[in-house]
């Protein structure tokens, strides 16, 4: 991802397609320094069914489809992304998890979609603890069978971008940034 040019005296803040900011960044002799995200932080839950990819940031929160307060329902069948969308370390932290054992099982793959490797099966209280994936990634399967409901799971999600490099000099101390 090739940000902004940005002079080393004004600030330049790199925007997706969907006008959010990503990242923000201030120029001084001689270093580059981030700015804070001052986007809010998402909630993002698990869908019941269906496919559904959300790009995160770091902060974010993600639960099972009752949210912070509810349970999760019965005949789930949900799939879900998460997406960094830029080179970058993606974590999910659970920090509680809480399903039928056996019946309703959460399924956590290092990658796009439910074809990318397997990490593991999760279900009873056997948390998945903390996941990284090996790249921008990770995909969430959750099937809860017709009875029994429980608490579900909450987990922060880690994103840690790349590393930084700066690509030549372009005339009155101008820089492009790449991540890599």
């Amino acid at each position: 991802m090739v940000f902004n040019r940005i002079s080393r005296r004004k600030h330049g803040i790199q925007t997706d397609r969907k006008r959010r900011t990503l990242w923000g960044w201030v120029t001084r002799e001689p270093r580059l320094e981030r700015l804070e995200d001052r986007r809010l932080l998402a909630v993002i839950t698990q869908p019941t069914s269906g496919t559904q990819t959300e790009t995160v940031l770091d902060g974010d929160q993600y639960f099972d489809s009752g949210g912070a307060v509810g349970d999760y329902s019965n005949n789930e069948t949900g799939v879900l992304t998460l997406d960094s969308q830029f080179p970058s370390t993606l974590t999910v932290d659970f920090t509680a998890f809480q399903t039928e054992a056996v019946n309703d099982v959460l399924t956590i793959y290092d990658g796009p979609d439910t074809t990318s490797p397997e990490i593991g099966t999760f279900d009873g209280s056997g948390s998945p603890g903390t996941i990284e994936a090996s790249g921008n990634e990770l995909t969430f399967k959750f099937d809860s069978n017709d009875s029994v409901v429980a608490a579900g799971w909450e987990a922060g999600v880690s994103v840690t971008p790349g590393d930084l490099e700066l690509d030549g000099t372009t005339g009155d101390n101008v820089f492009e940034l790449r991540i890599n």
